[in-house]
């Protein structure tokens, strides 16, 4: 038998032997100097991995916050300008205005603004002298309207126009202006325009209910500050810097305040008026967390390799000295000097001086000690053999049944630790089984829960039953890459080789959720419908009963037109209110007449709104072709066509109506509601009376018309 040689170290032979190997060593206490260091490096590493991806996930998320938030604002400012146009269109139908009874209108407008803060004036178009003021009682001697080129630009589009930031000369206060025509006879009779304040604008802000460093600001197209969350007074007509002015509707910027501060920056531009709606975040608020996360981090790095290296230095000591003692007992032992006892704290070293004690003694009975050892081991190996066969059989099944389970499970023992997972929670959380085994489970649960979630799981423990986690709050799951997903979560506890482990099963509820939202946004949007159409309905029924047709035929009219409204609103519900084609509504309104009409046109998709204007139009347009024009004689036909033309963002739709074969046309002496509705439901729409049969075209801008997308927060 071979015998393992040791010499001294203190031997001028010891440095030099094993073969003139001449490695260099190091001390334990570099050792686990060195332990402690890649230890705490890929920690520090990973911590500050997450620390960015969290940061870039946050700021990514803030920014699309900012953009919705300003589009919100916008389409918020939207809403009140189309309130106060209907408003207005109300006010232009009164019977006072035809006969010049302006004190019964000045009455009128009053009663309607009873408890609105804002005022109605009524403009000669010619000399843009104000006829009527609501701020001043009637018979005051008026100025001339403060806003002369949104008059002028009335008078050109005849059609509604906003105002720009102006300060009013009769309230002397900054003001904006919503101003309408009143047509008679294709000519601007009169001119009224409602003059608002900026705190209706500062009330859109406040119900947003933001963090006072949140700083909205309402500019109109010329730069002028109209509102302003945060010192109005001090802010409203001051004028934007052109850069401001300039930035592209839905982007973020990082910019400067007018306080100059940094911040970051977003836009929105309102439809009807072509304001801007910006939203501002100091850039400090945005990179707080990241800055106050990487202090932190490398506060924990320092403390880190500061304990790392005393508990290296206090290691080093406690084990050296035994494994010198031991050192020098062996290299005795080939001597045959008596090995001293030793009793350390070390286990291992005391182990080996005893064993160099018994080895001398036992070295006679090696041999036949080693024969007899080998022969048991033989018999071990196989008895080993098949409980390993057996056993691996076993935890194969076991294995598989809990792979199969169609929910994420994971088992955790009492120190939070994940034991045991599926691969459904694993891939469901963006990671492969052994990265997840031995982690916290506060890995799977948000950053802003994990601290009461520790607290949590101890209240468990301490009182283990099985329950839901979290009964009546919303949980969520955080996912690999950062992102986070609805779930909920059973807990059961159970006991394996004496230790108390929790079994978590936990749901992922994204569909449910989500189906939830949306079941929200549809009710909302079905009142918001129902309520238009409520109000179109009064409309057409007050029109349709006045004037100096009889009641019969008034009901007819009123039934044409709300029949053609219902059908229009079964083709909008068939669609998910997602719009329908201008081919559709054509079809539907004419399908009695099909033999009789031509139609040709593009497939132009419409919004829900434009498809009712159309419906009403094409209705209005049907029935007076039956009653007076070509579908009141045999031979008589229609075409019906529109083509896109360049103009706008996406185009311009020319739609044209012409009618051959039918009576001579005349002009009709007088307006009716089914004249004035042709005029104007679709815009400034162009009707003309040659003898051959009536003609009717309107432009409409596509970006105007089309269809635009629902919006839902769980959208995929």
């Amino acid at each position: 038998m071979r015998m393992l040689s040791i010499q001294r170290s203190d031997t001028p032979a010891a440095s030099q032997s094993e073969a003139g190997n001449t490695t260099r060593s190091w001390s334990l206490k570099d050792h686990f100097l060195f332990f402690g260091f890649i230890l705490v490096l890929p920690l520090a590493l990973l911590a500050a991995s997450l620390i960015f991806e969290v940061a870039r996930t946050h700021r990514a998320q803030l920014e699309q916050r900012m953009v919705q938030l300003a589009a919100a604002i916008a389409a918020d400012v939207d809403r009140e300008f189309q309130r106060r146009i209907t408003m207005l269109q109300t006010l232009a139908s009164s019977p006072a205005l035809p006969r010049g009874d302006l004190a019964t209108f000045h009455a009128h407008a009053s009663a309607a603004l009873r408890e609105d803060k804002a005022g109605i004036f009524l403009i000669d178009p010619s000399s843009l002298q104000q006829l009527v003021n609501t701020y001043t009682s009637f018979g005051v001697e008026l100025p001339r309207y403060g806003s002369p080129e949104t008059a002028q630009r009335v008078l050109q589009a005849k059609t509604w126009q906003i105002s720009d930031f102006f300060i009013g000369r009769v309230s002397r206060r900054p003001a904006f202006d919503v101003v309408i025509p009143i047509l008679e006879r294709q000519e601007v009779r009169y001119i009224l325009a409602m003059g608002l304040e900026p705190f209706m604008l500062q009330e859109i802000m406040q119900e947003q209910k933001l963090p006072t460093e949140w700083v909205l600001t309402i500019a109109d197209r010329n730069g002028t500050i109209i509102a302003r969350s945060i010192d109005p007074d001090k802010n409203v007509g001051a004028k934007l810097p052109a850069a401001f002015s300039a930035q592209k509707a839905g982007t973020v910027e990082r910019t400067g305040s007018l306080e100059g501060t940094a911040v970051l920056r977003a836009t929105a531009v309102t439809e009807l008026s072509g304001w801007q709606a910006a939203v501002n975040l100091p850039e400090a608020v945005a990179e707080g967390p990241l800055k106050q996360s990487l202090v932190l981090l490398v506060l924990w790095s320092v403390a880190a390799l500061l304990l790392a290296a005393i508990l290296a230095n206090w290691f080093a000591r406690t084990i050296a000295h035994p494994i010198t003692v031991a050192a020098h007992a062996a290299a005795g032992l080939a001597d045959r000097q008596d090995v001293p006892p030793l009793q350390s704290h070390i286990s291992e070293a005391n182990d080996l001086i005893a064993a160099l004690r018994r080895a001398a003694e036992e070295l006679s009975r090696a041999e036949e000690t080693r024969r007899s050892a080998e022969e048991r081991q033989c018999v071990a190996l196989g008895q080993l053999q098949q409980e390993k066969v057996r056993t691996e059989g076993l935890a194969q099944q076991r294995e598989a049944v809990f792979q199969a389970i169609p929910n994420g499970v994971l088992a955790a023992d009492g120190d939070g630790r994940i034991q045991l997972l599926n691969g459904q929670l694993a891939g469901r959380f963006g990671y492969r089984r052994e990265e997840l085994l031995g982690k916290p489970v506060e890995i799977l649960v948000p950053v802003r829960f994990r601290e009461n979630h520790v607290g949590l799981r101890a209240a468990f423990a301490a009182q283990p039953s099985p329950r839901p986690m979290g009964a009546g709050r919303d949980l969520y799951g955080l996912c690999k890459d950062g992102s986070e997903f609805p779930i909920e979560i059973g807990l059961s506890p159970f006991t394996a080789d004496g230790r108390q482990m929790v079994l978590a099963v936990i749901i992922d509820i994204t569909e449910r959720k989500r189906a939830e939202q949306t079941e929200k946004l549809l009710a909302a949007e079905l009142q918001h419908r129902t309520k238009n159409l409520l109000a179109i309905m009064q409309a057409l029924a007050v029109r349709s009963l006045r004037g100096d047709h009889s009641l019969d035929q008034a009901r007819e009219a009123f039934l044409g037109r709300l029949h053609a409204l219902a059908r229009n609103d079964q083709r909008l519900t068939d669609s998910a209110w997602n719009g329908t084609s201008l081919n559709e509504v054509v079809r539907s309104e004419l399908e009695p007449f099909a033999g009789r009409i031509k139609i040709e046109g593009a497939d132009v998709m419409l919004s829900p709104q434009a498809a009712q204007n159309f419906a009403l139009v094409i209705h209005e347009l049907g029935t007076n072709a039956v009653k007076y024009g070509a579908l009141s004689k045999s031979e008589g036909e229609i075409e019906v066509a529109w083509t896109i033309a360049t103009g706008g963002a996406d185009g311009v739709l020319k739609f044209r109506w012409r009618e051959r074969g039918g009576p001579a046309v005349l002009r009709p002496t007088h307006m009716g509601f089914g004249m004035s509705l042709l005029k104007s439901v679709l815009g400034a729409a162009r009707i003309e009376y040659p003898p051959e049969g009536l003609t009717y075209e309107v432009e409409l801008l596509l970006e105007n018309i089309a269809p635009r997308p629902m919006f839902s927060p769980f959208a995929a």
